[in-house]
């Protein structure tokens, strides 16, 4: 019986723009066809032409795959180089968080902690003046008294944190989670709150002036005396927030949802009072500069 010759050189072309799988499967398949056909019967060795055959073959296959294998290298050295850039970068974050930690001066301006756990620490009174805390796990922390004065918390987790006297103004505060945090008498003066989540959070007494608080989530927060003079608070919810006493002269309260607000004498938009028969503020608008001469964090160390 005649079978016919197969053609490696074809088989070959045919197999370039397919998967090198097929591309190897095509050269065994030929391998064996050149053993099998050009084997002397005699001796079963198979001719040198065959031989040459396949090794050129071969050679066309290793230079194919060559390329692909070139670039599978580069792009896991690369990864490694970055996940190795990436650790020395968390080193040297927990290297600086543990300096300041443990700094007698307490100051850590513009110092970088994007993305650094510093959960249920103690930094109350530290100086972190227009630090990067961006996406940063500040989750039950004491910032009592601290200075943040245009640092930048976007995304920021900042659950349960005590924030009591501390200085934010215009701090970055974009999607940053501050749910049920204490902010009795902070300073949030000209700071970015677009879209934050502040519910539940104690905002007594806490000057909010000229603060952008779009889309930021207040319900059911206490914003009782608070200060929200020519603050943008479009789209917000203030369902359920105490509002009580708090002057809300020329904010922009466009789209705000206040069901169940309490607004007890409180100083609206227009000037007037919620309440008839009340005559002069409670709380009057003082404490409204963005930019203290000097904070308490500021001070030297004792």
């Amino acid at each position: 019986m005649s079978w016919p010759r197969p053609n490696s050189f074809t088989k070959l072309v045919q197999s370039w723009g397919k998967p090198y799988h097929n591309l190897m499967r095509s050269l065994l398949i030929d391998a064996w066809a050149f053993e099998y056909w050009n084997t002397d019967s005699s001796t079963t060795t198979p001719a040198r032409p065959m031989r040459w055959n396949i090794f050129v073959s071969l050679l066309v296959l290793f230079a194919a795959v060559t390329p692909t294998a070139w670039r599978v290298a580069r792009e896991q050295l690369s990864r490694y180089q970055t996940l190795e850039a990436v650790a020395d970068a968390a080193t040297e974050t927990v290297s600086t968080a543990q300096a300041v930690l443990s700094s007698p001066n307490r100051r850590c301006q513009r110092c970088e902690f994007a993305g650094a756990n510093l959960s249920g620490q103690d930094l109350s009174r530290k100086n972190f003046r227009e630090a990067n805390m961006a996406g940063a796990n500040l989750t039950r922390t004491q910032l009592i008294n601290a200075v943040l004065h245009r640092a930048n918390l976007t995304q920021a987790t900042l659950h349960q944190v005590n924030l009591q006297g501390a200085d934010l103004s215009e701090a970055i505060l974009v999607q940053a989670d501050l749910s049920q945090a204490q902010m009795l008498h902070v300073s949030l003066v000209k700071a970015d709150l677009t879209n934050a989540s502040l519910t539940q959070a104690e905002l007594r007494d806490t000057a909010l002036c000229s603060a952008q608080l779009q889309g930021a989530d207040l319900s059911e927060a206490s914003l009782y005396g608070a200060i929200l003079r020519q603050a943008d608070l479009a789209n917000a919810d203030l369902r359920g927030a105490d509002l009580r006493y708090a002057d809300l002269y020329e904010a922009d309260l466009t789209n705000a949802n206040l069901t169940g607000a309490r607004l007890e004498f409180a100083t609206m938009p227009d000037g007037s009072t919620y309440n008839q028969g009340y005559v002069q503020p409670v709380n009057p608008s003082h404490g409204c500069d963005s930019n203290p001469a000097e904070s308490v964090a500021d001070q030297p160390a004792t």
